[in-house]
């Protein structure tokens, strides 16, 4: 991240923030923010019936670090992705420790996200 456009010690501070991080990712590929954050109760990011951009779920997967403990389970039903975007959502839910349960039903699965 640039930190001549921010104040630096407040991009540090941020760093941890995984909202922020989204935020940031968002901005940086030039994509709406969509309240995916929001959507995360008790670990659980339920996006059943939620439409998601490619875009928007890779800055989502680019977010996520080894050391984040904010989610656990992911559900997510006739969202319109493709292949490529849940092997990016793959790769990204691959750094959590503690990913528990991946519910991906009504979207696209070849041979990518294999």
């Amino acid at each position: 991240m640039n930190k001549n456009a921010f104040y630096p010690e407040l991009l540090d501070r941020l760093q941890d923030d995984y909202k922020f991080r989204y935020f940031y990712q968002c901005r940086e590929r030039k994509v709406g923010v969509l309240p995916l954050m929001q959507k995360i109760k008790n670990n659980l990011l339920n996006l059943t019936n939620y439409g998601l951009s490619g875009e928007s779920i890779r800055a989502f997967a680019d977010t996520i670090r080894k050391k984040d403990i904010f989610l656990t389970r992911v559900a997510l039903e006739n969202n319109g992705l493709k292949d490529e975007d849940f092997a990016s959502l793959l790769e990204g839910l691959g750094r959590l420790l503690d990913i528990k349960t991946l519910i991906y039903v009504k979207n696209e699965f070849l041979m990518k996200s294999v």
